[in-house]
Parts: C-alpha cells; structure tokens; sequence
C-alpha cells in the first residue's frame, strides 16, 4: 500500500485470546495508513498434512496460532519442534511438499492445498475471535456506530495517564480499549493503542482530542470506521 501497489490491505490487530498484535501495532506507529474499517472473523485452527498415515516431526504456523494452541499442543505433541512461519496459508503450502510435517491453519487453507486434517478445532478457548482493521490512505464519512483508533505517546510524569483519559470523561467519550505495547526501538517507553466510541468529525471528539494532543508527546489518529458486527 505504502508503494501504491494496493488500495486496501487488511491486519490482524487484537485476538480474543493473545490480546493486541504488537507487529501490527508497530506498523501502525511507522507508516501512515489509516483504518477505514473492521471485521471480526471467529477462528478455528484445523492440524493438517500431506499423507496423515506419516509420522509428525515438524509442526509449522504463524506464532499467533502456535500460541493459541498451546495447550493442546502441549497435550498432543509434547517433543514435537514447533515452527513459527509468516503465515499460516504459508505453513499449509510448506507442509504439501513435506511429508513429516504438519501445519495448523484453516480449513480453506486444507481445501486448498489439499491436504488431509489430523484434528479438527484445536484452539485452546472456544469462541476464539481475531479483529481485522481495513487499511487505505483515506478517511470514512460518519455513520451510525463508529469508533476511532489512537496512538498515543505520554509524558513521563505523575499523573501522565490520568491527564490522558480525563478530556474523555470530560466529553462523555467511553473508552472501548485501552493497551499499553512498548515503543519500537526503545527500552522501557511506552505508547497506548486506545480505541473510543464515536467519529473525529464529531464535536466532541474533537474537543478532547485538542486536549488529550496538548497533555501528550504524540497523538496519532489512526482513523475513525464503522463498528464491526461478527
């Protein structure tokens, strides 16, 4: 997108289970794609291979998977090496020309390489869900529901949080998400991921936004988009 190859391109920013997606949130913090819209998009991780009958040596998916599994990992294939790859599609692919190895990824995924499944919904939580951000280089009108997404970086003073959150008690602006993720690059800083009820063209909004940009170091907006319905 940043080489305008694309108009659009979709991330994974928080899972159900794993909480916010730090690669995502560093990507965010560097480039200036905006979110224009979210979908949420309920997982289920299948085991697969090339030829089941083979024995299991290698076990490859994307870290998030590994860890959203890992107990039933731990249960199944306690001495089996895990391998964290860019994808889980990727996994599958590996696994099709590799006959001790299996991937966890979805059932397309087995669909499409096909592959034959070893077990069937292995996450450890049920009802895990993944939140998917829509990202372009251009902002979404208002509609009835919306949220807007904020990187901000604070002061290192007392009381740097507090003046932080209270220009939206102020405005009677809920906080939907509020997580902390370590600044890239440097040791021990900090910045917040905040998630808020409403859009940036609204009044309100735009009242505690001017405060919260004074109190702060950085203030982000990442965009404001329609509230996902799973």
């Amino acid at each position: 997108m940043e080489k305008g190859n694309a108009n659009y391109g979709v991330v994974p920013i928080e899972n159900s289970s794993n909480g916010v997606i730090g690669a995502t949130i560093d990507m965010l913090y560097s480039q200036g794609l905006k979110i224009c819209g979210e979908v949420e998009v309920s997982i289920q991780h299948q085991l697969m291979m090339a030829d089941q009958s083979k024995e299991i040596k290698v076990i490859y998916a994307h870290q998030q998977a590994l860890d959203q599994c890992h107990r039933w990992l731990e249960n199944h294939y306690p001495n089996i090496e895990l391998k964290a790859v860019a994808s889980n599609a990727l996994a599958a692919r590996i696994v099709k020309d590799e006959p001790n190895a299996a991937a966890i990824a979805s059932k397309v995924a087995l669909d499409l390489y096909t592959l034959e499944r070893v077990a069937k919904n292995i996450e450890d939580k049920a009802g895990n869900v993944t939140r998917f951000i829509v990202l372009s280089k251009e902002e979404v009108p208002s509609s009835n529901k919306d949220k807007t997404s904020l990187l901000v970086v604070t002061k290192h003073e007392a009381g740097a949080l507090f003046d932080l959150l209270s220009p939206f008690k102020e405005q009677d602006i809920n906080v939907l998400q509020i997580a902390r993720h370590p600044m890239p690059g440097i040791k021990w800083e900090y910045m917040f991921l905040i998630d808020i009820e409403g859009h940036q063209q609204q009044e309100h909004i735009q009242k505690a936004l001017a405060k919260v940009s004074d109190e702060v170091l950085n203030l982000i907006i990442l965009g404001s988009y329609p509230v996902a319905v799973l």
